[in-house]
């Protein structure tokens, strides 16, 4: 019987594995969220709802490795990447000055970028492909609107808004979020659907995200999985960027320092504190 309940349990420890070895940086708990998001991932997309028996077997073991690895990856020295500001790996003086210093050259690069006239050339061809980018958004969301609530008049365009309102009440998770991931759907239709937790990361992700929306996700239970999305958003205001390098994770503050949008002000204050 011991050697069955071995068996199953090594078969079935699917997410310490991926936390342990399928990238660098084991994460606090890493396995639980790795099953969660297995037994999460139908909303997306249906065709994941054979995982959802796996991630369900799974997850008190996950849960029971990751309580027994606790100690060691907390007192690692290798810093949690991939969940952003769940917890923050004590490291030596050393490490911390030298991570110091790469946020402060990254951040003197980024100042030294925008300083350069030759950036102007590379903000319009982006222009040029955003703008390619968006017609093909626009033909994909009007042929879904159209699909599930056909326009009475022959204008496609038509009350799109308060048809997509509709969609939104009767559509299947899969619906939800292509409508969440294209980059032509209105900000009033996205602010909607960023109540729901299955589609913030794609809502994060989505150019058309309004400010608002944005600071008010950052306070949701979920934003652990989406402050690198907002950091890197193109419509993120200055006061969420404040917030977002308070939080200390040298991966968050990288990608603000990335996003050409990020004020001179925390610029020049990141380069030099």
């Amino acid at each position: 019987m011991k050697k069955y309940v071995i068996i199953t349990m090594f078969l079935c420890s699917c997410g310490t594995t991926a936390n342990l070895f399928s990238h660098g940086d084991p994460d606090l708990y890493g396995a639980t969220l790795f099953d969660i998001g297995m037994i999460h991932s139908p909303c997306c997309d249906l065709n994941f709802i054979p995982l959802v028996p796996v991630g369900i077997i799974d997850l008190p073991i996950s849960l029971a490795f990751d309580t027994l690895l606790f100690p060691l990856i907390y007192f690692s020295s290798r810093s949690n990447k991939r969940s952003g500001n769940i917890f923050e790996c004590p490291i030596n003086s050393s490490n911390k000055k030298e991570k110091r210093d790469k946020i402060k050259d990254i951040a003197r690069r980024e100042i030294r970028s925008r300083e350069n006239k030759d950036s102007k050339t590379s903000l319009k061809l982006a222009s040029t492909i955003k703008e390619s980018r968006q017609q093909k958004m626009k033909i994909k969301l009007l042929k879904l609107v159209n699909h599930y609530a056909p326009a009475k008049n022959g204008d496609l365009e038509a009350n799109l808004e308060e048809r997509l309102l509709l969609i939104i009440k009767h559509s299947t998770p899969k619906t939800g979020y292509q409508i969440a991931y294209n980059s032509y759907t209105p900000p009033k239709i996205l602010a909607k659907l960023a109540a729901y937790d299955n589609l913030i990361e794609e809502i994060a992700k989505n150019p058309n995200t309004n400010a608002n929306t944005l600071r008010k996700m950052l306070k949701l239970k979920m934003a652990l999985f989406i402050n690198k999305d907002i950091a890197t958003h193109p419509n993120t205001p200055d006061d969420v960027f404040e917030k977002l390098i308070k939080i200390n994770n040298p991966e968050i503050t990288k990608a603000v320092i990335s996003n050409p949008n990020t004020p001179m002000s925390i610029l020049k204050k990141l380069a030099k504190n």
